[in-house]
Order: structure tokens, then C-alpha cells, then sequence
């Protein structure tokens, strides 16, 4: 069988399956949705409509209980989008485990650019509260898309991530998200310049300075220099080799590059 008859015969048991309200959870045909979404991994074109009623109905159905094949398929996605980030923050949101289930909400950060432009109430109420959003880091990152009416958000979402107390095993979470308020800034540019003084002041908080300067000094002070902090002003962190100036070379060089969401 060639691998595009596979493809549709999978394709074919899945839809049946979804098709069954009375098939149980437990049923090996719901784990074909990460087999199919996979395949689109080396697909280069935009996904056809009946492959994108498909991926709704995945989305919608609880059954399908692993989100690990949504990244590859969540790239072919065009054109508007927004009922399948609803569908994704909705089932975020429902979920009793948000560290297990963030993936759901997180694979749909690879939809093209702009796609996040305007914010829907689901995805709202996720970065509302520092417990649920601090697994949210796709969604996080996203806010970029909204230019500077994402300030006011992200700069929220920092000072609550400053004193937010994630319990003895969430440290490593925390700094995800802190880093991805980093991202969403980056992405906006210097048009956030406005709040810059703030931001620096939170970096100095007990609950961020860690973070930023043993963690991430490079990639925040990349962001402070494109928010329009001097690069000379700069100190190179103790932990980091070489000289100020050779640091100061390195930041540089990481703002003056166009913003890329895989880097930044």
C-alpha cells in the first residue's frame, strides 16, 4: 500500500470512529488522529477543506485525548482561523490538568502571522489568571500579533509572573512563560518602548532577577535594547564569559535581527 492509500485509509477509520457517539474512549481508532495529523509534516500546501472539517471535529471531540500530531498539521493551516482557536482554548480551559493538556492550546502558536490579530473571549479568560495561563506560553506568544494593544496584557501578565509562587515543581513553567511575555514584546517591537521602565523595574524584582540575569540575560537585555535601552549602558552578567564589550556585541546583534519566533 503507498502512503498516500495509507493516509486515506486512516483517514477513513478516523472519521468513522468520530462518526460513533457509542464508541468508548478507549478505542485504538481515536489514537489515529495523531497518525494522520502527522502525515502533514511534510506537506506544503495550504489544508483542503475536508481535511480541515476533520481537524475541527478532532478538536472537538474529547476522545482524541493526545495533541501530539497538531503542530504538524496546524502549519497547513490558511485563512482565517478563529474557530479552531476557540475550539483549542475551549478545550484548554476545560481540562483539569492545564500542564497536560497545553499542548491543545499551544501547537496553534505555528498559525501564520496575524492570526492572533483579535483576541476571542476563550483565550481571554486563559491569560486572566496566572495559574492557567502560565502553561499557555503559545498563546502567550501570540499576543504579538496584536501590536501595542498587547502591552497592557503582557506587562500584566509580568508582574504577575514576579510574584506568582508556582508550587516546589513549577519553577521551570514559570520561566517558560516569563520568557514567552519576553517573546510577545519582541515581536511588537519598538512600539512598546512606552513601558520599558516598568519592565526593568520587574527584572529587578526578587521574583524575575534570577530569571533574567542567570537564565536569559541576552535575550531580555536583546529585548531592552530594542525597546531603546543604550547597548553601552549594559554589564555583562557574572556567569557569562568573555568581556562587557564582547557581550555587548552579542546583544546587539540579537536585536538588530528581524524578530523570529523560533529564536526570540
Amino acid at each position: 500500500m503507498d502512503i498516500e492509500a495509507a493516509k486515506t485509509r486512516t483517514r477513513e477509520e478516523l472519521a468513522r470512529a468520530l462518526d460513533d457517539p457509542l464508541k468508548p474512549v478507549s478505542d485504538p481508532a481515536f489514537a489515529l488522529a495523531n497518525q494522520w495529523m502527522d502525515s502533514f509534516r511534510a506537506n506544503d500546501q495550504p489544508l483542503g477543506e475536508s481535511d480541515r472539517r476533520l481537524l475541527v471535529r478532532i478538536l472537538e471531540d474529547p476522545r482524541v485525548r493526545s495533541s501530539d500530531g497538531l503542530w504538524a498539521i496546524i502549519k497547513q493551516v490558511d485563512g482565517d482561523s478563529a474557530d479552531l482557536r476557540r475550539l483549542a482554548a475551549s478545550r484548554y480551559l476545560a481540562a483539569t490538568d492545564k500542564k497536560e493538556a497545553r499542548h491543545w492550546i499551544n501547537a496553534l502558536a505555528g498559525l501564520p502571522v496575524g492570526a492572533y490579530a483579535d483576541p476571542l473571549p476563550e483565550e481571554r479568560a486563559i491569560l486572566a489568571d496566572p495559574a492557567v495561563s502560565r502553561f499557555a506560553t503559545g498563546l502567550i506568544k501570540r499576543q504579538g500579533d496584536r501590536g501595542v494593544d498587547a502591552v497592557p496584557d503582557l506587562l500584566r501578565l509580568l508582574r504577575e509572573y514576579s510574584v506568582y509562587d508556582p508550587g516546589k515543581y513549577g519553577f521551570s513553567d514559570l520561566t517558560a512563560a516569563t520568557d514567552a511575555v519576553r517573546s510577545g514584546f519582541r515581536r511588537i517591537g519598538p512600539a512598546a518602548s512606552f513601558v520599558r521602565p516598568e519592565i526593568e523595574q520587574l527584572l529587578a524584582s526578587p521574583g524575575l532577577e534570577y530569571r533574567y540575569k542567570t537564565l536569559g540575560p541576552e535575550e531580555w537585555d536583546a529585548l531592552l535594547v530594542v525597546l531603546g535601552t543604550p547597548v553601552e549602558t549594559l554589564t555583562k552578567p557574572e556567569n557569562r564569559s568573555g568581556t562587557d564589550a564582547r557581550y555587548r556585541e552579542r546583544v546587539a546583534k540579537r536585536a538588530a535581527r528581524p524578530y523570529d519566533p523560533r529564536r526570540d
